[in-house]
Order: structure tokens, then C-alpha cells, then sequence
């Protein structure tokens, strides 16, 4: 466990080493404790109070990591293989650094809340690891707060479950009976767990776009559409997922497929159920897309859960070859999947660090224009709005350099990332010591029509920065034409 902290702790060492200003807007250094509250995520505020309300460097990273090693090795207590210490090792790598990780480390102030609502759910799975009443409630209660943290967590139970399901249909000492009441009292506690959920968020009056749920009538077609995107996820590529490495997952997944048919090869009945729960097994990690509206099928945030099923393909097939060279053959495999995982890991952060120092550079020289306008009055407050970005994209830029080519965008906040959101704009000038008063900080409610209004009626003539009439004062506004 210590060693694969390390690991992760390397993986992640720029987000802990060079903490990041963040993609939304400032929180430095205090956390609004409801900040989440009115998106489901009630039990955040418990999150956040833990942390003293604190956007805090190196710790929040260093914690989510050791979260993740904890969450990784309680997967791996669930599963029960036998693994040497080498091969336990590399799967709780495989976990730790796993790209998609990298949207909820960026996140910064709420990176925690990502990571450990991951380890509730993992826990609700262990917890009915043997059936009582006892450990039933407690499972319901670990569902509820897995989601009032972070509603997707609810794939994490899933996959864990039929994970789960799949290493006891492997395991010659126990039958099918018993596989399947423990995987029903799984089921249930999910149900239960999901619909008290659901309660608690009515009575907490929660409303935002990440509350909104599929209706009933529309279930059948979604239905077929995670499906078909469950496996679509499997081969196509992403930035920090390229054409190869999701090749080698793959071939990892369906040599996991065929060494565990193998294994269970003289029972029908076991031969049917794993192939059934394999194919379950793909589909739960994108479990929260049955109940929400959510149509961002691909995004890193929304789908950590994934990481479940390489991790236990890689622990079943570790669990099940017995030849020497077969086995050495298949370590140099992960590890060198492990490695890549490591190394994308801190190319993106390079990349967004490096973004991060653009942006910084390009608002100080507005900033200079800005305090040099004729006419700005120090005394009278300003409403800043900026059109278009500080760049063309210039991390997804970076990424794109030398032909780097994916199939499918990566997380948006991670591939156009900007040092501050559209509704935040003020932020990044206050912190490079702006004397100018500004009508808003940290949000902007009106920030989207007052930059069509500006498109409409005020560009014509101008051209976009670093034109000399880019920056100018609008009435009452200070508007930045970048794009």
C-alpha cells in the first residue's frame, strides 16, 4: 500500500507540487461548505468541514491519492484472488494512476469529494462481503452517502458488484446459489440506497443540472444507448488514452474474458453466468447514465468507475495463469501499462501547468491595458466582460502537437481549460493586484447576455486583441475583446 501511494503520489506530484488556480474560478483559500448542496451533494458539506473549508495545497492531492490506494486494495479484499505482493502492487497502480482520475485532481477544491465518495461505494460493496442485517443497513447507508457526495459513485457499487459476482462464479468453493444471493442482497441495498437517495435530495430541495434523471418511458432507449456506448469506451480513444493503450486494455479485457472461461469450463451454469455478468461488468461502470439525463457519455469525471473493470481483469488474470513465463510475460505487460499510465498522467499535468502560466502572462498584459484606458475613472466600480478566450485553445493546442490524434474529447475542463470560467472573470486581475473596482467576484449571473449584447452592438470596426481598441470601456463595462 505504501508503495503504491508513492506512485501516485509521482503521478500526481505537479497537481501537488504546483497547485493549480483552477479551471473554474478561485477558491483560495476558503470553501463555501455549500458549495455542493444545491447539486444532490448534501454530504459534502461533512467532505469539506473535514478539510477546515479549505482549498488546501499538497494535502487535498496527497489524501485523494491515499483514498484511491485504500479504495483500490478494498476491491481487492472483496475479489479475494491470490496475488503476490508484485502482482497486488501493479493492480493498485493500475488504479491510483489511472488517467481519467486526472479530472478530479484537477478540481482542486473538491478533488476529495470525486475520490472518497468512490470509497464509500467500494465499502457498501464489502460491507455485504457476508450477509446480515446488520451490514445490509450499514451498505444502504454508505450508498446514500456515496451519492449525496457525488452522484456517480453509484457505478463504482455496480461494477464492484458484478466484479465481485464474477470472482465468486470463479471460485470452486463456492456454488451459484450462493454467488447469487450475495449479488442480490448487492442488488437490493442499491435500490434501497438509490431511492433514499433520492428522498434526502427531495427534502434538501436540491435543483441543478446534475439532479436532473431520465423518465421512466424513456429507460428502453437509454437503455441501448449506454449499452452501446459501454463498449464503445473500451476501444475508442481519448487524449491521455491513445489508440494503442486503449488496444492493450483491451487485449487485457478479453484475455480476462477467456482465462475466466477457462476456469469455470466444466459447469454450464457457471459458464453462462460469467459470460452474463462479463457483459454486465462493462455496461455498470456507466450505471449512473440509467437514472441521469446526463448525456456526456465519455467525460473523464462522470466515468473514474471504469478503472474497476481493467483492474480486475488485470487481478483475474494475475489470479488464474500458473505457467512462469506466462506469468513474467503478463507483468511486463502491466507494467508497462502501469508506466504509461504514470506518464500521461504527468504530461497533462505539464500541459495544463504550462497553460496555466499562458494565461496568467496574456491576463497581465490586459491588465496593463486595461489600468492605461483613457477615461477609467479609479473611483467608480466596473463590470467586466470578456469575449472569447485567452487563447485558441492553447493546451488542447499542446496536445494536438506533433499529429497527436483521439477519437473522443477527454474532459472539457481538462482539454479547453482556461484559467478562469466565463462567469469569473474579474478574479484572475484581483489576484494580479488590479486597483480597479469590479461589480462582480467569483460570479457573474448575467455574464452570457452581456457578452451577446457586446457581439451585437459594440465590435463592429474593432479588431480582437492585441488590437489597440481590443480593450475599451463600454458605459459602465470594461470589455476585453480576445476572439
Amino acid at each position: 500500500m505504501l508503495y503504491v501511494t508513492i506512485v501516485g503520489a509521482v503521478a500526481f506530484f505537479i497537481f501537488i507540487a504546483h497547485h493549480p488556480l483552477h479551471n473554474h474560478g478561485f477558491r483560495m483559500p476558503w470553501i463555501n461548505s455549500q458549495d455542493q448542496v444545491h447539486h444532490g451533494r448534501w454530504f459534502s458539506v461533512y467532505i469539506f468541514k473535514a478539510i477546515n473549508n479549505a482549498d488546501m495545497p499538497v494535502l487535498t492531492p496527497l489524501i485523494a491519492v491515499i483514498v484511491n490506494t485504500l479504495t483500490a486494495f478494498t476491491l481487492l479484499k472483496i475479489w479475494n484472488f491470490k496475488l503476490s505482493g508484485l502482482q497486488t502492487f501493479l493492480v493498485g497502480v493500475l488504479f491510483v494512476a489511472y488517467p481519467a482520475f486526472l479530472a478530479p485532481f484537477y478540481y482542486t477544491w473538491s478533488t476529495l469529494i470525486f475520490i472518497v465518495s468512490g470509497f464509500f461505494a467500494v465499502l457498501a460493496v464489502y460491507s455485504l462481503s457476508k450477509i446480515g442485517v446488520l451490514r445490509f443497513f450499514i451498505s444502504i447507508a454508505l450508498i446514500v452517502m456515496a451519492m449525496a457526495t457525488y452522484q456517480p459513485a453509484i457505478s463504482f457499487f455496480c461494477v464492484a458488484s458484478v466484479a465481485a459476482a464474477i470472482a465468486h462464479v470463479m471460485d470452486r468453493n463456492k456454488t451459484i446459489v450462493e454467488t447469487y444471493k450475495i449479488f442480490s442482497f448487492r442488488v437490493f441495498s442499491a435500490v434501497i440506497g438509490t431511492l433514499a437517495y433520492f428522498v434526502s435530495m427531495k427534502l434538501s430541495g436540491a435543483k441543478s443540472h446534475a439532479t436532473e434523471y431520465n423518465d421512466l418511458s424513456e429507460l428502453p432507449v437509454r437503455v441501448f444507448t449506454v449499452i452501446k456506448k459501454s463498449f464503445a469506451q473500451l476501444y475508442l480513444s481519448q487524449p491521455d488514452f491513445s489508440e494503442s493503450l486503449k488496444y492493450l486494455l483491451l487485449a487485457v479485457c478479453i484475455s480476462a474474458l477467456v482465462f475466466g472461461l477457462m476456469s469455470v469450463r466444466r459447469n454450464m451454469w457457471k459458464i453462462l453466468s460469467f459470460l452474463g455478468l462479463f457483459f454486465a461488468l462493462v455496461v455498470s461502470a456507466k450505471a449512473m447514465y440509467f437514472l441521469s439525463s446526463n448525456n456526456q457519455f465519455y467525460e473523464y469525471r462522470y466515468n473514474t468507475a471504469t478503472v474497476v473493470i481493467y483492474c480486475f481483469a488485470a487481478a483475474l488474470i494475475f489470479h488464474y495463469l500458473s505457467g512462469r513465463a506466462l506469468q513474467n510475460l503478463f507483468l511486463i505487460l502491466i507494467s508497462f501499462i502501469a508506466l504509461r499510465f504514470v506518464q500521461v498522467d504527468l504530461i497533462r499535468q505539464e500541459i495544463l501547468f504550462r497553460g496555466q502560466q499562458h494565461d496568467m502572462a496574456v491576463a497581465n498584459r490586459l491588465l496593463q491595458r486595461m489600468e492605461s484606458l483613457p477615461g477609467l475613472d479609479a473611483s467608480k466600480t466596473y463590470d467586466l466582460v470578456k469575449i472569447g478566450k485567452y487563447s485558441s485553445n492553447f493546451r488542447s493546442k499542446i496536445l494536438r502537437s506533433n499529429g497527436k490524434r483521439w477519437d473522443i474529447a477527454g474532459d472539457v475542463h481538462l482539454d479547453n481549460a482556461e484559467i478562469s470560467a466565463s462567469w469569473t472573470d474579474e478574479d484572475i486581475f484581483i489576484l494580479l493586484g488590479s486597483k480597479i473596482k469590479f461589480k462582480y467576484r467569483h460570479y457573474d449571473p448575467d455574464f452570457i447576455q452581456k457578452k451577446e449584447d457586446i457581439r451585437k452592438n459594440h465590435l463592429e470596426g474593432r479588431a480582437p486583441w492585441p488590437s489597440p481598441d481590443s480593450v475599451f470601456i463600454q458605459d459602465d463595462k470594461i470589455v476585453l475583446y480576445l476572439q
